[in-house]
């Protein structure tokens, strides 16, 4: 469930901002005496728009545009500059139904776009992501057949094949993971009614570098300009165009605005891969969806504390066999915790409850102070998409979205969740804020990938452990079945049970914070 553009890396699916979302952004920019719009670029762009990325446009589709016109190029009103119109790169195939680009302001002058890479990079990129594509395919076709025979001895064998495919996924991510990310929505299974038989699709996004260049666009001496033949260039993730929204060389992406319900269709596969089974291919190709969400931009509040409302150490499974830890006095701190408090820049959709902020600021706090700086956070919305998820930390915008914010009894709502959620053996704690914890286990993951230089060791640790936590060896269990073989939820799921007491914790738990820590 992951929205549209992301800081770093390759992407995995669809990404279409919708109209409604272009056209206001537009309307934004005329607002402010711009007529002239950047399209975004990323890696392994499909042939259909490849041609039309990373270049300036006259917006005279989402606008009303009353400009001097010549042919295919229309001069820009408050630059005199000529460029391309909208119009013809739409027609040509750029926003297509599995189109990934956004659309972000230009301003002559001041805005930079990406520096093109080489055709061959992107090439070789798009096969890579097709290999992939074929990989997640075959494990949703396990996942399948685990799911519907009743013969116990298949559904081990499954399962055993299913964990095979995964190592087998694992490597070949690990292999490429400069331009592959991990996108666990591809690798989920659904029911008939579009809902998902397991929870909470991640994405991973690699972090690949952009290099900016000044932005060089053809601009016709006279009134008949020559129409340029696009090149087939290739350049890096669009959000790598704008890193911050205080570099005045900085251009902001649009990103769509979620819509309710949201039952998206998972992007198909553009082009034909070789490395599934036909009988894995023709199951995987029936039930592809995923749900994403987007979140807009929202207003900062201050930091507080609160208590956590009728919440008792009675609410915790407190026995030695479980991995739920009472919560008490006792932390595990990072580094000497008499210094400062780390200054966290986020921001809060207006919607969200004052106790609900107070609530997040505290678990945020408390996380920082046990697994240091976290940069990953952007902001907290009220989870409005249609689905079972209590929470989703989105890897594109590092926003957090949780159910219940906006209401007068949200936490309530969320404690009592929890406990039934806990009840059912599906989260690891009964905690009531269980839920932002475990976003904020996300983001967490994400600061590491991004700026952690030791992270691939100790991302190659905590799969060692996650495998033998699987085949419940060498004392490792897996804390809930949320999980359900994802190692992203894995390590979330681990993160949110080290806020209680270490003492107490499984080894499991322990284990997974020593690594992320550094203290093995």
């Amino acid at each position: 469930m992951l929205a549209l553009t992301s800081g770093s890396g390759t992407y995995s699916r669809a990404r279409t901002a919708s109209g409604g979302t272009l056209q206001g952004a537009a309307k934004r920019f005329a607002e402010l005496g711009y007529d002239t719009v950047l399209i975004s670029q990323y890696g392994g762009c499909s042939e259909t728009c490849e041609p039309y990325q990373g270049k300036v446009y006259i917006d005279d589709v989402f606008t009303i545009w009353n400009g001097e016109r010549s042919g295919d190029f229309g001069k820009s009103n408050y630059c005199d500059k000529w460029f391309m119109l909208l119009s013809v790169a739409i027609r040509g195939g750029l926003f297509h139904p599995n189109c990934r680009h956004t659309m972000g302001q230009y301003i002559e002058g001041l805005t930079k776009i990406p520096q093109p890479i080489p055709a061959e990079k992107i090439r070789e990129q798009r096969e890579l992501e097709e290999k992939q594509r074929a990989m997640e395919r075959k494990i949703r076709a396990l996942k399948r057949k685990a799911e519907g025979t009743q013969d116990e001895k298949k559904v081990k064998e499954y399962k055993r094949k299913l964990r095979e495919e995964q190592g087998k996924l694992r490597e070949f991510i690990k292999e490429h993971d400069d331009v592959l990310r991990r996108d666990y929505s591809r690798e989920k299974i659904y029911s008939g009614k579009g809902e998902p038989k397991q929870t909470a699709p991640r994405t991973e996004e690699a972090p690949v570098k952009a290099t900016d260049t000044e932005s060089k666009n053809p601009v016709p001496t006279d009134k008949e300009p020559n129409i340029p033949q696009p090149d087939n260039n290739i350049s890096e993730p669009e959000n790598n165009v704008s890193k911050s929204e205080n570099n005045e060389n900085a251009m902001n992406f649009v990103q769509p605005e979620p819509i309710k319900p949201v039952q998206s269709n998972e992007d198909t596969d553009d082009t034909p891969t070789a490395v599934v089974s036909d009988e894995a291919d023709e199951t995987a190709e029936t039930t592809e969806n995923v749900q994403e969400t987007v979140k807009q931009p929202i207003e900062t509040v201050t930091d507080s504390k609160e208590s956590v409302q009728n919440f008792t150490d009675d609410t915790v499974d407190n026995s030695d066999e479980s991995d739920i830890i009472e919560e008490d006095n006792i932390d595990h701190f990072i580094g000497d915790n008499t210094t400062e408090p780390y200054k966290y820049e986020y921001s809060f959709e207006p919607k969200v409850t004052a106790e609900v902020r107070e609530a997040f600021n505290e678990e945020y706090q408390k996380a920082v102070e046990m697994y240091g700086e976290i940069d990953t956070v952007s902001g907290v919305n009220v989870l409005t998409v249609v689905s079972k998820d209590e929470g989703l930390y989105n890897d594109n915008s590092q926003r957090i979205s949780l159910r219940h914010a906006e209401k007068k009894n949200g936490l309530k709502i969320m404690a009592s969740v929890a406990q039934e959620k806990y009840k059912a053996g599906k989260w690891s704690t009964g905690h009531p804020r269980h839920a932002m914890r475990h976003e904020i286990g996300h983001a967490i993951q994400l600061h590491h990938w991004l700026y952690d230089p030791k992270w691939k060791e100790k991302y190659s640790k905590i799969v060692e452990i996650f495998d033998m936590a699987m085949e419940n060896q060498n004392g490792y269990a897996i804390p809930s079945s949320y999980i359900d073989g994802d190692i992203a939820e894995f390590i979330s799921e681990c993160v949110a049970a080290s806020y209680l007491n270490p003492k107490k914790q499984s080894k499991t738990i322990k284990a997974i914070f020593r690594i992320i820590t550094g203290g093995v």
